[in-house]
């Protein structure tokens, strides 16, 4: 990463070049340079991505049965009344909660959905992680001159260009290339979780008809 960085800041023409010479002026520790600002980003990313897909895909989820059950209100039972042999009195079911909707009717999200739901949760944590980022790539690029630490380096470019920059700078170029590749992880992933999910249904039914054989 440290070398992408400094190839990508056009301080070195090659890899070979970059290599060496990080090796001769600063050691094996040149090569972490920035280290502790990456693992905070992250972290941080990665907590913020899954949270967020999941509260995301919940809400989806919610609407979908909300609408099924406007568009097919037969899914839901209605009370049942029945007659008690011994009193003759009536009793009725309880109406089943959202819960028991979400059993009764098992929804999964399609692939737009998974790719809106993805692509809400990797502009949500590239935009919250931005400032790290920006952090991390100054370390790693010009680690002397911003103090070789997340704090230091925090604290001079706030003096310098301001609490905006700090916050802002480059937070659009970052949202643009990571909410796409977010999007794609999280379809492939949820149809990967799906097909799972029937395979093991399967597996269930057929093992269920063998001991009923038996």
């Amino acid at each position: 990463e440290v070398i992408k960085q400094q190839m990508q800041a056009g301080m070195y023409d090659s890899m070979g070049g970059a290599v060496q010479t990080i090796w001769e002026t600063k050691g094996a520790l040149g090569f972490y340079a920035g280290y502790f600002s990456a693992i905070s980003r992250d972290v941080l990313f990665r907590m913020l991505q899954l949270t967020s897909f999941e509260v995301t895909k919940n809400v989806v989820l919610q609407w979908k049965v909300e609408q099924k059950i406007v568009d097919e209100p037969s899914i839901l039972l209605p009370p049942k009344a029945f007659s008690d042999s011994s009193s003759g009195e009536e009793e009725e079911q309880p109406q089943p909660n959202n819960e028991d909707r979400l059993v009764m009717e098992k929804v999964e999200l399609s692939t737009l959905e998974a790719a809106f739901c993805g692509a809400i949760a990797g502009t949500f944590a590239a935009a919250l992680t931005s400032p790290l980022d920006r952090i991390k790539t100054l370390l790693m690029t010009n680690s002397d001159a911003y103090g070789g630490s997340i704090l230091v380096c925090a604290k001079k470019i706030i003096r310098n260009e301001g609490w905006q920059n700090m916050l802002f700078q480059g937070m659009v170029p970052r949202v643009t290339y990571i909410a796409p590749a977010v999007m794609i992880f999280f379809v492939v992933y949820e149809w990967m979780r799906q097909q799972l999910e029937i395979r093991e249904e399967k597996e269930k039914n057929k093992a269920g008809s063998s001991m009923e054989i038996r």
